[in-house]
């Protein structure tokens, strides 16, 4: 595989089997009769195992000293050693929580939105990881920040899990302001954002 293809692969299965581990868990849940079944969770584990194939040819890339350099449209994204760094403790840590979490969330109601949004956050942190300006940078912390903000406040009827989401959700919009106003400042100094 192509370490370009590779790195696309690896941003994308993340992002593409969020919304299949969301509809394919619900239409478990609907053809059970109210019985809730593991499908979900066993398709993002599936989505992440499957994940490190891609990871593999991109490693294997930027391992040999060149790092993968993807642009579509106005989209850099460039993976060098920490890129790769990031992408496996990512892809390692969000393969354990969704194994360790499937007993915890068995049954659970919105099980199949748990573990979309999980995979969603890994591609979305894999994405910070491999960009490679300010503006896109911002674009992934922002697509991690939505997707955690949603696990954090993810129990909708419980008053400590709003609190909760609420004070994320302020901290992290006064975060993202700031983080923004620094990318204004730098285009308006250097008149690009290339880090």
């Amino acid at each position: 595989m192509h370490p370009t293809t590779a790195l696309t692969w690896l941003i994308a299965l993340p992002l593409v089997a969020s919304p299949v581990i969301y509809l394919v868990g619900r239409l478990s849940f609907r053809g059970s009769h109210n019985d809730r079944s593991p499908v979900a969770a066993w398709l993002a584990v599936a989505a992440m195992l499957a994940s490190g194939f891609p990871l593999y040819f991109a490693g294997k890339a930027v391992l040999s000293g060149a790092p993968v350099e993807l642009a579509v449209n106005t989209v850099h994204l460039r993976m060098d050693g920490i890129g790769l760094l990031l992408a496996v403790v990512v892809l390692l840590l969000g393969t354990m929580v969704m194994l360790f979490s499937t007993a915890y969330m068995a049954g659970d109601q919105g099980e199949e939105k748990f573990y979309a949004l999980l995979s969603a956050m890994v591609g979305s942190i894999i994405g910070l990881g491999c960009a490679a300006d300010l503006f896109n940078l911002w674009v992934w912390f922002e697509a991690m920040a939505i997707t955690s903000y949603m696990l954090v406040a993810f129990y909708t009827t419980q008053p400590a899990s709003l609190e909760a989401g609420f004070k994320y959700l302020v901290q992290s919009a006064a975060g993202s302001v700031f983080v923004l106003l620094g990318i204004v400042l730098v285009f308006s100094q250097i008149g690009r954002a290339h880090v």
